[in-house]
């Protein structure tokens, strides 16, 4: 079975898993520095071994937002990939390691469409992380090749660097889950409880929350480096470039990415519907629409409610396709889908 390990400040065996004193302390030089180049240091973190060589790699979480992946070589971390998207010049990271001992690396540019694709493998004796496999990745045409199965990060042990047990704040830190086994409430919570049943007579969207939701989405656009979002309905004459007409018709197909620069899986069709109590017998059941270009690059956001839960759907398709689908995927912006979520709910 795979090792998992937490990694402490001060404790050299936690919950059965032990770490050596020499891999502790060399890891824990990283907790007292600004990390390059944002100056962001590490708030979460966990340890996995990767290539099952005893020695255990570093996934870290800072207060800049990013996800950090290190490895010790030849006993000193080394960094080597990180998850990150850029709110002012568009630039996006993404790694994800894998079951078969590798990890997988995406890099994008400001405003290109292609990304520099790596795979990683960990020399056994720490001295490298060599590249097996190099290429240039389009977003568009190479979005359908299967990618390897992943190591659900949710699933590791996560520390606080002040040593308390924590979940990962990032979607960075889980593997794409199939959307129809999101809900993890149980069969008579979801009867009682609105809020998580889609078959529930109480309204979860008010023209109250839209205010809220529109006043947010101006403080959104202007944090992001993205000002100017605008607010969509079904029957305006400016449909963004069509995009709303593709949710008229029903045209729109929802996947799983753990990042923007990754590739869309798990793809299906769904059945929309507009709400303006967030009610229905949709899928997705949409509650707001917002659209921006930034860059040249259409941004697009359906907030909905799916099987009685928020969900914030994007798309960047920015380009047409012979079935005339429209591709989305629940957004990897935490704050964005926090806030929703909070307004639905009322907190």
């Amino acid at each position: 079975m795979k090792k998992y390990a937490i990694l402490g400040l001060s404790l050299l065996s936690l919950s059965g898993f032990t770490v050596s004193t020499d891999e502790t302390m060399a890891y824990q030089e990283l907790f007292n520095r600004d990390l390059k180049p944002n100056g962001d240091r590490i708030v979460r973190y966990a340890l996995y071994d990767i290539d099952d060589n005893g020695t255990d790699e570093l996934i870290a979480e800072t207060d800049g937002k990013r996800q950090l992946l290190y490895y010790l070589k030849e006993g000193s971390p080394t960094y080597l990939a990180q998850n990150y998207e850029a709110s002012t010049d568009g630039y996006r990271s993404f790694f994800a390691i894998n079951k078969n001992q590798t990890i997988t690396h995406f890099e994008v540019m400001a405003g290109s469409s292609n990304a520099d694709y790596k795979v990683y493998r960990l020399k056994k004796d720490n001295t490298a992380a060599e590249v097996i496999e190099k290429k240039t990745y389009n977003l568009k045409a190479d979005r359908n090749s299967a990618p390897p199965e992943r190591v659900d990060l949710s699933s590791l042990e996560w520390k606080s660097v002040n040593g308390n047990p924590v979940t990962s704040s990032s979607n960075h830190a889980s593997s794409p889950k199939n959307p129809t086994e999101q809900s993890t409430s149980s069969s008579s919570s979801k009867t009682d409880n609105p809020k998580t049943n889609p078959n529930a007579s109480q309204a979860l969207w008010n023209q109250e929350k839209a205010e809220q939701l529109a006043n947010y989405m101006v403080e959104f656009g202007n944090k992001m480096g993205q000002p100017g979002y605008k607010s969509y309905a079904p029957g305006d004459d400016d449909d963004f470039f069509g995009v709303m007409s593709f949710t008229e018709q029903d045209r729109i197909v929802v996947g799983e990415r753990v990042a923007d620069v990754a590739e869309l899986t798990n793809e299906r069709k769904v059945t929309v519907a507009f709400s303006n109590d967030g009610l229905g017998t949709a899928d997705y059941n949409i509650v707001a629409s917002y659209g921006v270009v930034h860059k040249n690059f259409p941004i697009f956001y359906h907030f909905t409610i799916h099987e009685g839960q928020p969900v914030v759907l994007v798309s960047r398709q920015n380009q047409g396709n012979p079935e005339r689908l429209y591709y989305m995927n629940p957004t990897n912006n935490t704050e964005l889908r926090d806030t929703f979520a909070a307004i639905v709910e009322g907190r």
